[in-house]
């Protein structure tokens, strides 16, 4: 099953958090999600990996 497929599985346990800190977060949808991710924690590169 793909990492797609996968995203969201447990929407209770996402609705508990999103209640706990209200409009301090949002859900985002997994293409929103993958887009942000490849312009933050993405952007450095691995150090001391095997892949450099």
């Amino acid at each position: 099953m793909s990492a797609k497929a996968n995203y969201g599985t447990h929407p209770a346990a996402i609705a508990e958090v999103l209640d706990a800190v209200g409009d301090a977060a949002m859900v985002l949808s997994y293409e929103e999600d993958r887009a942000f991710a490849a312009v933050s924690l993405n952007r450095f590169g691995a150090i001391g990996s095997v892949g450099c």
